[in-house]
């Protein structure tokens, strides 16, 4: 008996000597976060940033160390290895925008990864939770994508369409006599200006449009002969006049010639250009530049072609669209999409040959969009994209959408509105006169990995097609109108007859003429909207 107390007193006293070094903290790392979102999609930042908080029962705890680890499958963690990157014991309280060191990431790599801290007592937790973050497109290359728009078909007599899209100020550069800071205080008088050009030879215009503003006030002859004007109001330099001209171009030497005032001590410009649209070949363009001639002096004749310019001088040039003072000047045409114009429906049909390991799309549809896949939205968000300066900068969106595309035959279906990016209301901020402002449109990339490795790419291009839908008006300041007498049942579904529908145009992404073609990237983060919220409409 003796004995068996002996040796249970043994046992306990291992026991309590043993139980320290294989006891863990109740210190427990939770809420995991990667570039402050929880298991993000589509990040285009080469080392994300890792954050987590802790979880303690015991009051002043705090971390000593840390260690993460990044897998490139869950399975990988569940066997304890960070093939991505194990960042070891750090000793470090650092539990905030730990930045990620491991193997340079892919476009679209997921990464799952995991965290265990030490406490004060240089006790360690068990490994928290897995979470994920997935990589966007990251390279411009890999956007295979085309922005997209609706164009109805055109009525009898319309302009070729090659012309309508030239008929921008894009391109153009402010110019001015050289006096002065023409952008900030130029003395009030009329200025002079001159351009002389040549039609090629044969060259036959089935069309012609001259597009100028002026600040203040403009007056544009052609050969001699009073074309067209401002309109006489205030700040008409916001209004660009769109001017017929075919019937007075001659083949051969022609001229531009502009008769600028500047009413008042103020800053003082002069922008516009010639687009001619032959009966065969390539549009034929004059623009603003610093190769037009000037004078501060009317001259008898100084409006004819055979006026000797030669003693004029050399304009100055101001700067490109787009510069302050006057920042964007809005053509005529961009009223061609006004809150009036029914939001656009776009779609396309595509076949799956193999089951879907994992899909994910990525889009952006300006000013607002909403995606439907297979009957269904996709997503929760609502009034996305957020606002940016569209010419600078424009933002997609990623969603995973595995669970929604299936083997065989599937839809995409897509409803735009105006949001901010066609803003027509007239405003302090001025976003009705931005230099972007444009009809909505679309860039859209479906990536596809299949069962046996293969990968299948959908893109936003001129296979699409669009449509009027129910939404009969749309406008950020001035609401909308849904006609549901116009809905298309089954627009979004596979199976539906869109032989109909007008075939989409391929277009330049938003831009200023000082803006190059930029990709999109990723959105941020959306706050989560209470159950409830009202579905997006595209307007």
């Amino acid at each position: 008996m003796r004995l068996l107390c002996h040796r249970i007193l043994l046992l306990s006293i291992v026991a309590l000597v043993w139980q320290p070094a294989v006891a863990r903290t109740d210190v427990t790392p939770v809420g995991l976060t990667c570039e402050y979102a929880v298991n993000p999609l589509g990040l285009d930042t080469p080392r994300p940033r890792l954050s987590w908080q802790l979880q303690s029962s015991e009051r002043g705890q705090r971390q000593s160390a840390y260690q993460v680890r990044v897998a490139s499958r869950p399975a990988l963690l569940q066997a304890g290895t960070g093939d991505l990157w194990d960042s070891g014991v750090v000793r470090s309280a650092q539990s905030v925008h730990v930045e990620y060191a491991g193997r340079p990431l892919r476009s679209h790599q997921q990464c799952f990864w995991q965290v265990r801290v030490w406490d004060r007592r240089g006790q360690p937790s068990s490994w928290s939770q897995p979470a994920t973050w997935t990589m966007g497109i990251l390279t411009p290359q890999e956007w295979r994508a085309q922005w997209i728009t609706y164009t109805p078909p055109p009525d009898p007599g319309t302009l070729p369409s090659r012309l309508v899209a030239a008929l921008t100020l894009n391109g153009c550069r402010w110019i001015w006599f050289p006096e002065g800071d023409p952008r900030t205080d130029t003395a009030p008088g009329v200025r002079y200006f001159r351009c002389r050009f040549n039609l090629p030879a044969g060259m036959k215009p089935q069309a012609a449009r001259a597009l100028f503003t002026a600040d203040d006030q403009f007056v544009l002859y052609v050969n001699g002969q009073r074309a067209g004007a401002s309109d006489g109001k205030g700040f008409a330099w916001q209004r660009a006049q769109e001017i017929e001209v075919a019937a007075l171009l001659v083949p051969g030497q022609n001229v531009l010639a502009v008769a600028v005032t500047n009413s008042a001590p103020s800053p003082a410009g002069l922008a516009g250009k010639l687009v001619v649209q032959p009966e065969a070949g390539e549009l034929f363009t004059v623009i603003t530049d610093g190769t037009w001639r000037c004078s501060d002096r009317e001259v008898e004749g100084w409006q004819q072609p055979g006026f000797a310019d030669d003693a004029w001088v050399p304009a100055h040039d101001t700067g490109a669209m787009g510069i302050a003072p006057w920042h964007g000047v809005r053509s005529p045409r961009a009223a061609d999409w006004g809150q009036d114009r029914p939001g656009p429906l776009l779609r396309k049909a595509f076949r799956v040959r193999q089951p879907v390991k994992r899909a994910t799309v990525y889009v952006c549809g300006l000013g607002y969009y909403e995606l439907r896949l297979n009957g269904r939205k996709v997503g929760d968000r609502v009034l996305d994209p957020p606002f940016t300066r569209y010419d600078r900068r424009c933002l997609y969106t990623t969603y995973d959408v595995t669970a929604q595309v299936r083997r065989g035959e599937n839809a995409l279906g897509v409803v735009l509105g105006n949001g901010w990016y066609n803003q027509h209301a007239r405003e302090e901020w001025d976003f009705d006169r931005a230099a972007w402002r444009d009809r909505p449109k679309l860039l859209l990339h479906l990536r596809l990995e299949l069962a046996d490795g293969s990968i299948q790419t959908l893109v936003s291009d001129r296979t699409w097609r669009g449509a009027a839908g129910p939404i009969r008006r749309d406008g950020i300041r001035n609401g909308e109108l849904y006609d549901a007498r116009r809905q298309v049942p089954g627009w979004d579904r596979p199976g539906f007859d869109d032989r109909a529908w007008a075939r989409v145009a391929a277009v330049k992404p938003p831009q200023s003429s000082e803006a190059g073609e930029r990709p999109a990237t990723p959105t941020p983060p959306a706050p989560q909207l209470p159950a409830g919220a009202p579905p997006a409409s595209g307007g």
